[in-house]
Formats: structure tokens, sequence, C-alpha cells
């Protein structure tokens, strides 16, 4: 259970772990495999795919993503180089963002320093990733919370309070508080 599991400084460090192995896996990997701000370039004016001998989204992305291409039409395709691949690992770090959020303040053996510390760097890692969001496809569902259960009504929120949001959380207190290494 997550109230068992995060009310207690070992399970925060666990899910601060892997909000920063998964920010590292955004810039880099060490196996083969697609990597999030590659799926990023290669669906903006920063690449373009020149390889064409080669049946593959990242060399026919005009003709491999269209409005009616789903997971099926491209199942001989590796998953990661689809365009759901950003999308998905994007919304996994605001997932994992929103778990230390929600529950560091019920670990009482914290100080009030150490929690600002956590509540700062989780806040970092939900702006990083909604940035991402929103420089790639402008309006995107908004989730400040924990999904409980499963949800299938999201409404897109404009850009600009995405961004507005994320200033703000940058800017409270605890964001710049002086901080022990977690």
């Amino acid at each position: 259970m997550p109230n068992e599991t995060f009310n207690t400084e070992s399970g925060l460090l666990s899910a601060m772990a892997i909000c920063d192995r998964h920010l590292k896996g955004y810039w880099a990997t060490d196996h083969n495999e697609m990597l999030t701000l590659g799926t990023e370039y290669i669906f903006s004016e920063l690449m373009v795919a020149s390889n064409t001998d080669k049946r593959s989204m990242m060399a026919d992305v005009a003709n491999m993503l269209t409005p009616t291409s789903d997971n099926s039409s491209l199942q001989n395709l590796d998953r990661s180089n689809s365009m759901w691949y950003l999308w998905e690992e994007t919304y996994k770090g605001i997932s994992y963002a929103n778990t230390i959020i929600k529950y560091v303040d019920q670990v009482q053996t914290l100080s009030e320093q150490d929690k600002n510390a956590y509540k700062g760097r989780a806040y970092f890692h939900r702006a990083f990733r909604y940035m991402a969001l929103v420089f790639e496809y402008g309006d995107v569902p908004l989730v400040t919370t924990i999904i409980d259960v499963p949800k299938q009504n999201y409404r897109s929120t404009k850009r600009d309070a995405i961004l507005q949001m994320i200033t703000k959380d940058l800017n409270l207190p605890y964001n710049g508080c002086p901080t022990r290494k977690i």
C-alpha cells in the first residue's frame, strides 16, 4: 500500500531515486533503446532522419505516423520509436513526482527542511516533464495528484496555464532552501 510505503524516509528515497533515474534516462541510456529526448527530437525541427532504406518510424515519419496509425499498424516496429513513447515516459515522471508531493508531509521523522528538500526536487521533476510536454504538444492534460482509479475523461489544460503553474511551483520558498544531500 502506498500509505505504508511512502510514510517513511526510505519510501521517499526510493521514489526520488526513480525520479532521478527516470530523468537520467531522458538524456542518456546504457543500452540500445530509444531515448525520450530522441523521440522529442525526431518529432521536431531539431532532427531530420536521413535513413531511407529501413522501415521504421524514424526513417519515414510522414507515412508511418498518421491520424489513423496505432500500435497495431506499427506492430513490426520497435515500440520505443513511436510518438507515444515521449508522452508515456513523461507522464511516468510526473506520476513519480506527484507521489513524493502527496506523501512527503506524512513522514513524521523528517525535519521541515528535509521535507522541503523533497518537495523542491519533486516540483522540479514535475515542472521539467510538463515543460517538455507543452513545448512538444501545446495543451495537455494536467495531472497534479495521484490517479487512484482508472480515468478516461482527461481534458487538456492550456499551455500558458501549465507554464504559469510550473513557474509558481518553482518559485515556492522551499525550492531555494539549503538542503542536505538526498
